[in-house]
C-alpha cells in the first residue's frame, strides 16, 4: 500500500510540471486552456516540490512526510480550483491524499504519544527506582531456578534498573485468520515492576500502531486504525492480571527479576526442571508453572490468564514458549556481562479447539539500563 500511495502522489505531483511549464511559456500545453502566468506558475511547481518531498520523507520512513503532503495538497487543490475546467480530475488525486495525510498524522500523533510515556518511564525508573539486590544468596531458591540464574549469567552482577527491547515476528489475531508481520519495541522497570510495548503492522494496507502498558499493577491495551480510530482500548481487572502474567512471563530477558521482593518461588514435581512463581503486586496476585531444561535455560511457562477483555473475557490456559537462545552483552552502571536468554519463541492460548498460536518472536536486541527509548520510527 505504501508504494502504491507513494506513486500516485508522484504521477500526482509531475502533472503539477504542466502549469509551470505554461505559466513560463516553456512549451504550449493543450492540457491547460486557462492563461497562467509566472508567479502561478511558481505555484504550481512548488505544489510539485512538496509533493515529491513528502514523498521521499515517507520512503525515508520519516514520521512528519505528512507535513509537506499536507501543505502540497491544500496549495494543489487551490491551483485546481484556479483551472477547473482543465484539472478538476486533480481534486480525486488530492481526496485520496487527504485520507493519506490524516493517516500520517494519526501514527506520527500516536507514536509521538508513545515515545513519551516510554521516555517517562525510563527516566523515572532510573532516578526512582533502587535496583533489585542480585547479589543476594540463592540457596534459598528452588534447584530449577538457581540453575536458571547461574546459566542466565545474572548471579553476582548488578541488576538492571531498565530494560529496553525490540522484537520482530508474527501476529494472528484470532484462530485460522493468518499470520501478520509486526515489528514491536519494549521498556521495562524492574524495582517498581512496570512495561511499555509499542507495536506497529498492517492489515489490509491501513496502519496499526498499538500500545500496550503496566503502571502501579494496572494495565491497558491500545489498539488504533491508521493511528485514528480506536479499535480496542481495554482497562480493567481482567486486564490487570494478564499484565502481571506477561510482566512475569517476559521476566525472562530480565532474570534478576527473579530475585525481586514482588516474586517468590516454590519447587514443581521435578524440582530439577520445575517451579512454579507467583508474584503479587499492588493488589493483583497470579501464578506461572516454569520448565527450565536440563542444562538450566527456560523453556516454557504456563498460567492461567484472561483471554480478551470485559464480561467477554474468559480464563484459559496460556503459554510462553522458547526455541532458541542467545547471548547478549549487557551493561548495568560501570559494569559490562553477558546474559543468555530465549531469542525466539511462541505464545500460545490453550483453547478448548486446540492449540491457538497467536504470537511468534524474534528477540532482535536487548540492552539494560538505557538512559532514553528508541529513536521514534
Amino acid at each position: 500500500m505504501r508504494i502504491a500511495f507513494s506513486v500516485l502522489v508522484v504521477i500526482h505531483a509531475l502533472i503539477h510540471l504542466l502549469g509551470f511549464v505554461k505559466g513560463f511559456g516553456f512549451a504550449p500545453v493543450a492540457q491547460l486552456s486557462a492563461s497562467i502566468s509566472r508567479p502561478v506558475g511558481v505555484l504550481w511547481l512548488t505544489a510539485c516540490g512538496l509533493l515529491l518531498v513528502a514523498v521521499g520523507m515517507l520512503t525515508a520512513r520519516h514520521a512528519a512526510w505528512w507535513m509537506p503532503a499536507a501543505v502540497g495538497l491544500l496549495l494543489s487543490q487551490a491551483l485546481v480550483f484556479t483551472a477547473w475546467s482543465d484539472a478538476k480530475f486533480g481534486t480525486l488525486a488530492n481526496v485520496l491524499l487527504v485520507v493519506g495525510v490524516a493517516v500520517g498524522f494519526g501514527v506520527a500523533r500516536f507514536e509521538r504519544v508513545t515515545h513519551a510515556r516510554a521516555d517517562a518511564l525510563v527516566s523515572a525508573a532510573n532516578r526512582d527506582a533502587a535496583p533489585i539486590e542480585s547479589t543476594l544468596p540463592t540457596a534459598t531458591l528452588p534447584p530449577a531456578v538457581r540453575r536458571y540464574l547461574e546459566r542466565s549469567g545474572v548471579v553476582g552482577h548488578a541488576a538492571p534498573r531498565t530494560v529496553r527491547l525490540q522484537q520482530s515476528g508474527s501476529m494472528q489475531l484470532s484462530p485460522g485468520q493468518g499470520f501478520l508481520e509486526i515489528q514491536a519495541r519494549q521498556y521495562v522497570a524492574l524495582a517498581q515492576p512496570a512495561f511499555l510495548w509499542h507495536v506497529k503492522l498492517a492489515m489490509f494496507g491501513v496502519p496499526i500502531v498499538g500500545r500496550d502498558t503496566y503502571e502501579r499493577g494496572r494495565g491497558r491495551m491500545r489498539i488504533d486504525a491508521g493511528g485514528l480510530v480506536p479499535v480496542v482500548d481495554a482497562a480493567d481487572a481482567k486486564i490487570d492480571q494478564g499484565a502481571l502474567l506477561r510482566y512475569l512471563g517476559e521476566s525472562v530477558w530480565y532474570p534478576a527479576a527473579a530475585l525481586g521482593p514482588h516474586i517468590t518461588w516454590e519447587a514443581g514435581a521435578d524440582e530439577q526442571r520445575e517451579a512454579r512463581a507467583t508474584m503479587r503486586y499492588e493488589g493483583v496476585e497470579a501464578s506461572a508453572d516454569f520448565t527450565f531444561d536440563d542444562d538450566g535455560r527456560f523453556v516454557s511457562l504456563r498460567a492461567d490468564r484472561y483471554q480478551g477483555g470485559g464480561e467477554a473475557a474468559v480464563l484459559r490456559p496460556w503459554s510462553v514458549r522458547a526455541s532458541a537462545w542467545s547471548h547478549y552483552d549487557v551493561h548495568t552502571g560501570e559494569e559490562a556481562y553477558r546474559v543468555e536468554v530465549p531469542s525466539e519463541g511462541d505464545v500460545v492460548w490453550h483453547e478448548p479447539e486446540g492449540e491457538f498460536v497467536f504470537f511468534r518472536w524474534t528477540l532482535r536486541d536487548l540492552a539494560y539500563d538505557v538512559d532514553e527509548p528508541y529513536p521514534r520510527w
